[in-house]
């Protein structure tokens, strides 16, 4: 492309910023560079500024987001400020650039398109080299290399004062950096009958770093890029560059009740709700009313409640079937799951308490770094938790489910990683009595030992 359509491109965005975007741009320059250093822009306002500008930047998003980035620093300010390093992050893609994790194909290679998935890891942040000031041994001139940070390291030819071949050292105080952090993203666990393999590594840079954690429901909107799987495979595999990351609060705003509205009111208003409650429950099963209304409510939940010191009370419950083998338990939770938007089911033969809470790994996410990883309690967070077979875990397993339990959250430090994840999930267990069924004979605590 020409420096004419360069400068003509640039041109567009300053006219867009103008448009559109004074007052965020005026309100980042107050902010800029402590508090933000990006302005976010609709995609859907580029659109309507000029649709063939938005579509080009779907196509070709690194280059695009230099010419905006270039308009940013061209922006005449109120304030003297320079938005020399500020972003332009893109947001609210069209639905047709809207993908699961796994969704997409070779035509989607370099383009950007929005990615919604589960955080499953992430690697603790690190600075990461953008300029790498090379100085020469020699005369100690200074050659100022650019960085990509996608693992191809830039060296200089020769020395720009003698043109001899080194040797050279970096010199980091006239080098520039930014903080860089890894997430793996997987499918849902709502949609893991679908594609339950499909995984993809994004790379995230500066100001968007540590936004999210294990366990989050996140839309990402990504450069995507093609590799091969190894030096003796022609197999692909994607991976992604990170333009903006948003968490999703909720999966219930996903679900599309308006067609239903009608029907809704319609139970509300009748004589008996809660039996058709009962009835929508486990419907194969009969009998056990009162274990499928509990379940039932377990789903509505309650309301989380703020109180004026800070802390909260859960809106959430947890409910533990205990009974003999055979009599449904394993039926009620697995329909329970299948009714949540959000849920993982389990079971508890098995599985340790990092596998319910979270745990550190160390693989080639980080590049045989250590990476944090949500368990069962932080991905069905804001959901249901469905364990099975609750007896047959350890009980030095179990004592580590009461923080999830008891303050909706897992607190994690370990191998030198210190977090705190959300875990605002309620939990349906099931399990068998003590003597592997009830004996009526015998105090009912002493066969529930838990």
């Amino acid at each position: 492309m020409s420096r004419a359509e360069n400068s003509h491109l640039t041109d567009d965005f300053l006219q867009f910023f103008r448009r559109y975007y004074e007052d965020d741009i005026g309100q980042l320059a107050e902010s800029y560079p402590n508090e933000n250093r990006s302005l976010e822009i609709d995609w859907q306002d580029l659109y309507r500024f000029d649709h063939e500008l938005a579509d080009d930047y779907l196509d070709d998003p690194e280059q695009y987001q230099e010419y905006a980035e270039e308009a940013l620093r061209l922006y005449d300010l109120p304030v003297d400020v320079s938005l020399g390093q500020a972003h332009v992050r893109v947001l609210n893609l069209p639905p047709e650039s809207t993908r699961n994790v796994g969704d997409y194909y070779v035509d989607s290679v370099n383009s950007l398109v929005s990615v919604r998935g589960q955080v499953k890891k992430r690697t603790p942040s690190r600075p990461v080299l953008t300029e790498a000031a090379f100085e020469c041994g020699r005369c100690g001139t200074l050659t100022y290399i650019p960085q990509s940070g996608a693992g191809d390291w830039q060296e200089p030819h020769e020395c720009q004062g003698c043109e001899r071949q080194g040797p050279f050292q970096i010199n980091f105080d006239q080098s520039e950096a930014v903080d860089y952090q890894k997430l793996r993203l997987q499918v849902p666990p709502g949609l893991v009958e679908e594609q339950s393999n499909a995984n993809l590594d994004i790379d995230l840079r500066d100001d968007i770093v540590d936004d999210v954690s294990p366990g989050d429901r996140v839309e990402a909107n990504v450069q995507l890029h093609a590799r091969m799987m190894d030096d003796d495979s022609a197999v692909m595999e994607f991976y992604g560059r990170a333009h903006s990351v948003e968490v999703q609060e909720t999966d219930w705003q996903d679900v599309e009740i308006e067609p239903y509205k009608d029907e809704f009111m319609e139970i509300a208003h009748s004589e008996n709700p809660y039996e058709q409650i009962i009835e929508s429950i486990n419907p194969t099963h009969h009998g056990d009313e009162d274990i499928k209304l509990a379940i039932g409510l377990q789903l509505f939940s309650g309301v989380k409640k703020q109180h004026g010191d800070s802390s909260t009370t859960r809106g959430n419950f947890h409910i533990f079937l205990v009974g003999d083998p055979g009599t449904g338990k394993s039926t009620h939770l697995q329909d329970a799951a299948r009714l949540a938007p959000r849920s993982v089911y389990t079971s508890g033969k098995g599985n340790s308490a990092a596998g319910l809470t979270a745990s550190a790994v160390r693989d080639d996410l980080g590049e045989q770094e250590w990476t944090l990883e949500g368990g069962t309690m932080v991905k069905a967070n804001n959901g249901l938790a469905a364990i099975d077979e609750l007896d047959k875990m350890d009980e030095t397993d179990r004592a580590g489910m009461f923080e999830a339990l008891s303050e909706q959250q897992v607190s994690v430090s370990k191998a030198g990683i210190t977090a705190t994840l959300p875990a605002e999930t309620s939990l349906l267990a099931g399990a068998t009595p003590e003597y592997g069924r009830f004996d009526r004979y015998e105090p009912i605590g002493e066969q529930i030992d838990l």
